[in-house]
């Protein structure tokens, strides 16, 4: 337990352990939970609300908001909040930031340290999403070197968030800027809608208007990583999701339905991503 979770657990209402799972360093905590808390919140940190299923709407100060599916919903140091219609509903993931590791980060990238979030929500970044997912993966393993690896992805978590979240920071840096950024989007939701089919280079490319050799310099540039390594991460994601949830269908049925053609290769591949098997990553969820 992270010195951070510790203090954080002082201004948390008690919770069910079974509904509740954290992962921490010492200035960020995420929390995997279906428990709403129906008290009235006021964090001195930073906290960013990512449903994962339909959520009740909340208060923050004096308006209400309706929290979206898959959306990241900022909320600011000392600002009243609380959950109008308390019920436990789908997994959500709440990640709290301390106050002072954000400011510093901001500070250091962007040169302004008080940040402030609009109280709305932002649809994140696959790139956002995998980083979320490896802190949690890398919380679960803690194989060796866990806690400096844990550290780096901090960094890389609040840096995606200053600038994919609409906050006070200049728009100019805000925000990630591309003309083709529309493109791009458009052959992500592609990728993932038709990820266990055959897709080739050129069935991306076309998408978006681009030869394929610029489609894959935007692409790079708009999401860390190359189509193809991409969409590999959807394919992984998408099997772990079954692995965890659907625990009547055997790995290699998994395999096939997430676009590996073989299991050799699908297990030599995962293994190489979170640092287990298929079989050993279903025992541990």
């Amino acid at each position: 337990m992270g010195i951070f979770y510790s203090k954080l657990l002082n201004q948390l209402p008690p919770v069910q352990p079974a509904l509740h799972k954290e992962y921490s360093t010492d200035q960020m905590t995420i929390i995997q939970t279906k428990h709403v808390f129906p008290e009235v919140g006021c964090f001195d940190c930073y906290q960013f609300v990512l449903p994962l299923a339909s959520f009740p709407p909340v208060q923050v100060e004096k308006s209400k908001h309706k929290l979206q599916k898959n959306n990241v919903f900022p909320v600011n140091p000392n600002q009243h909040h609380q959950v109008l219609e308390p019920q436990n509903n789908g997994l959500y993931i709440p990640i709290f930031i301390e106050r002072e590791c954000l400011q510093q980060t901001s500070h250091t990238v962007f040169g302004k340290t008080e940040v402030v979030f609009a109280n709305e929500n932002h649809k994140p970044s696959r790139q956002l999403l995998n980083l979320l997912e490896t802190f949690i993966e890398e919380s679960i393993n803690k194989q060796s070197g866990y806690d400096f690896v844990l550290n780096i992805l901090q960094i890389q978590i609040i840096v995606m968030l200053l600038r994919e979240l609409k906050s006070n920071l200049p728009d100019e840096i805000n925000r990630r800027q591309y003309s083709d950024v529309k493109g791009i989007r458009k052959a992500i939701d592609f990728m993932t809608e038709h990820c266990t089919e055959n897709l080739t280079l050129e069935d991306m490319a076309q998408l978006t208007n681009y030869s394929p050799f610029h489609f894959i310099k935007i692409f790079k540039s708009e999401t860390g990583n190359t189509p193809f390594q991409y969409l590999l991460d959807i394919k992984l994601s998408r099997a772990k999701d079954m692995l965890t949830h659907r625990k009547e269908m055997t790995i290699t049925e998994i395999c096939y339905l997430c676009g590996f053609n073989n299991l050799s290769h699908f297990t030599a591949v995962f293994k190489r991503k979170t640092g287990v098997s298929p079989s050993r990553y279903r025992q541990m969820v």
